[in-house]
């Protein structure tokens, strides 16, 4: 179709001293756009009622999603929560072996360059030294776990401290081990983190905000990130290249194998860790948007082959291109719907800032995709994400005396520790669908304990 019209308005565009002609040609090509256009909306709608029968289908099927009730969800778990999560997991023992600190290290780790013969007894904490997780033996091996499950930006310097300290330990590098747990799939993940985070400048062991090459604008850079060829006097610039070989980025494959290989091996009366790893491997799917059973997953498949792929006729070939050209016309049917799911938002926003703007007057500031007030160098608001969103977002959030100011206001609302989100340069935050209300009590709350004055 394109081909068409490409081809008569190229036959309007050439020389002709007939205006009828010219007048023909351009009544044409009007006419071939008006057909492919419908052609279009035809499409798009035939890919909505496809949609409408899928989810029928899945409605139905007997392999449909479970109904979801996840604790780890529903509490807002915290990094630290899931860091002492998966070191009470690999501390669990059978007459005194780690059987399941054994399997994950000889899985994830042997591929990596671990000697099993390394492995006896080892010492599995959360959160000692700053260090997420550490499985370690003296003088054998150190296995750094660093958990990015809640998004949580890579500090300056962070991996090579970590590295520096199990040096000072007695560690060789040989013996040193990285595990790193995102929040997101990203098979470049490696290659995207900051060279910073690999760098071990000669003050390494000072606070992060006493550093020599600290940006004074930005808690987590160092002046090398924004300048690739610089190097500090004394910094150690390539444990990045050192350490390749034994850094495993861990994603999809973990929930996987804490239900394939962990649960088989528990005796009946480990009910209760049982359940709690069933209930942390669907807490990493939903992470990693991958809660749909297998099962499902081949039913969705005949049931798209029989809507697509009804011609017999069509050869291997012409399926390949079938699919390939229903793929093309989701993405263009996808952009639409963000499009008009970011619409929504925007409107939502809007409608939220007129019902807070006759409270929060002037100092309300409005931006089409957010709005907010401003105080102690904390804005309270809303803006949009994945979903619209209330929080305090603040240039120092490490400061205490912010972060107890927001703690007192989440109290002051009835809104406790663990039941928002902390991360970044976020004090406090969480999605919503009544962010005027929810602002509305921030306010009224901050007024009272005199924040606003």
């Amino acid at each position: 179709m394109q081909r068409i019209i490409t081809h008569n308005i190229k036959l309007l565009m050439q020389p002709d001293t007939s205006l009828e002609k010219d007048i023909s040609s351009l009544e044409n090509a009007l006419s071939f756009i008006d057909k492919y256009e419908n052609f279009n909306q035809q499409n798009q709608h035939t890919l909505l009622s496809i949609a409408n029968k899928l989810k029928d289908f899945i409605d139905r099927s007997p392999n449909k999603p479970i109904y979801l009730l996840n604790l780890l969800d529903m509490l807002y778990a915290s990094e630290t929560a899931t860091s002492q999560i998966i070191t009470s997991i690999l501390n669990y023992q059978v007459n005194h072996e780690f059987v399941l600190c054994r399997m994950f290290i000889n899985d994830f780790l042997v591929p990596k360059g671990f000697n099993m013969q390394w492995f006896s007894s080892p010492c599995i904490t959360a959160e000692t030294d700053r260090i997420d997780i550490c499985i370690q033996e003296k003088g054998k091996y150190a296995i750094i776990i660093e958990n990015k499950l809640k998004g949580a930006r890579f500090q300056r310097n962070q991996i090579a401290r970590y590295i520096g300290k199990m040096r000072r330990e007695g560690f060789k590098d040989e013996q040193i081990f990285v595990i790193i747990l995102p929040r997101h799939i990203d098979s470049k993940l490696f290659d995207h983190i900051n060279q910073s985070v690999w760098r071990l400048p000669s003050d390494w062991d000072s606070p992060n905000q006493e550093r020599d090459c600290r940006w004074e604008s930005d808690a987590v850079s160092c002046q090398c990130d924004g300048d690739k060829d610089r190097t500090c006097e004394g910094c150690e610039i390539d444990l990045r290249r050192k350490f390749a070989p034994r850094t495993l980025i861990l994603d999809k494959p973990f929930p996987d194998w804490l239900e394939d290989c962990c649960l088989p091996i528990l005796v009946k009366r480990e009910q209760v860790l049982a359940s709690a790893i069933v209930q942390f491997a669907d807490y990493l799917k939903g992470i990693y948007n991958n809660r749909i059973n297998n099962k499902l997953n081949m039913e969705i498949v005949d049931f798209l082959r029989n809507k697509l792929l009804k011609d017999k006729s069509l050869s291997l070939a012409g399926q390949v291109k079938r699919i390939e050209a229903k793929q093309a016309e989701l993405e263009v049917l996808k952009e639409g719907l963000e499009k008009l799911r970011h619409s929504v938002y925007t409107d939502l926003i809007k409608q939220w800032y007129e019902n807070l703007k006759r409270t929060w007057g002037e100092q309300l500031i409005y931006d089409t995709d957010s709005f907010y007030i401003e105080f102690n160098h904390i804005q309270c608001g809303c803006w949009i994400g994945n979903r619209p969103y209330w929080g305090f977002k603040s240039d120092m959030p490490n400061d205490d005396k912010l972060k107890e100011m927001v703690k007192t206001i989440m109290e002051r609302c009835g809104i406790i520790e663990g039941q928002y989100r902390v991360e970044n340069e976020w004090l406090a935050w969480d999605y919503t669908d009544k962010g005027d209300e929810q602002c509305a009590q921030f306010y009224h709350a901050a007024k009272e304990l005199g924040y606003l004055e």
